[in-house]
């Protein structure tokens, strides 16, 4: 089986991801309940308030799952380029070749 490790940044940005929509979730539950409460005592009306109350959803949740998002593309990108990083060993040929060139500067002298 092939199995390969999830770098830890990515791992830190998916959990937060997922943390961020939980939350959203939770709030988009509260936000219905305090809108549906509002109409049911007759305290708001849909018609008079299209904008204040999609404004409180924006404000409320949607917010939090565009963050989500950002946070997961983030993780994403990051395990990609480390992972293609890693199958092309760019960083240890580099280091290799700079310990060689320091190496003959000093034969040199």
């Amino acid at each position: 089986m092939n199995s390969k490790k999830l770098p830890v940044l990515s791992s830190v940005l998916y959990i937060l991801a997922a943390l961020l929509c939980i939350f959203s979730i939770w709030t988009f539950i509260q936000i219905v309940g305090d809108i549906s409460d509002l109409i049911l005592y007759e305290n708001l009306t849909f018609t008079d308030n299209e904008y204040g109350i999609i404004n409180y959803f924006m404000t409320g949740c949607v917010e939090y799952l565009v963050l989500a998002a950002i946070l997961f593309a983030l993780g994403f990108m990051y395990q990609k380029n480390d992972a293609f990083y890693k199958a092309h060993d760019f960083v240890k040929k580099d280091v290799v070749k700079k310990e060689g060139e320091e190496k003959k500067e000093k034969e040199k002298e």
